[in-house]
């Protein structure tokens, strides 16, 4: 308000009667903005928004999913162990980043981001969101204080898999100089 006062707004009644300002909390409007990075305009490819993923200095998550085709139509749906005594390996290239977003509310509890993750893509999906409903085989990547871990939704809960994201430089080192990258 003009007395430099605030108040929260309740219904449509009130932000139609006010004559003031509108605003956000800061770290809201900080959250919204990691956020419109890491997700990009859609137009960033996936390996880009991995390495924006791993880049933030805020807390964020990012799901995978696998690929689409023949080579990985046996690890689709399966559990971790039965996976393994298959003679099969979760593999980077065999999944693909399909989402991304800051880890709000967060309150140092790991097991407890991951279930909420888990819930929220699965009875209430946003509306950006582009992938399948998150299932046995997805993977939820979490950066939390700077430290990435990477988690395989099993069939009861999650198994954690360090090396499944390993950092890798931005830029790549293979292209000739002038040569454009995008």
């Amino acid at each position: 308000y003009e007395d430099k006062t605030e108040a929260m707004a309740f219904d449509r009644e009130d932000s139609d009667t006010h004559n003031g300002m509108f605003g956000m909390e800061r770290a809201d409007w900080i959250a919204l903005q990691d956020f419109e990075e890491i997700k990009g305009d859609g137009k960033l490819s996936p390996e880009i928004r991995e390495q924006l993923f791993m880049k933030s200095s805020h807390d964020t998550y990012a799901i995978y999913q696998l690929k689409d085709g023949d080579e990985t139509r046996d690890y689709r749906f399966e559990g971790l162990e039965r996976l393994q005594k298959s003679g099969f390996s979760v593999e980077h290239e065999h999944y693909e980043l399909v989402y991304t977003a800051t880890l709000t509310d967060f309150n140092e509890n790991k097991a407890a981001a991951l279930e909420h993750i888990y819930e929220q893509f699965n009875l209430n999906h946003l509306a950006d969101f582009k992938g399948h409903t998150l299932s046995v085989s997805d993977i939820v990547a979490l950066k939390v204080g700077g430290t990435v871990s990477s988690h395989y939704v099993d069939s009861i809960g999650f198994s954690e898999l360090p090396q499944f994201l390993e950092q890798t430089p931005l830029m790549p080192d293979d292209f000739l100089v002038g040569e454009r990258i995008d």
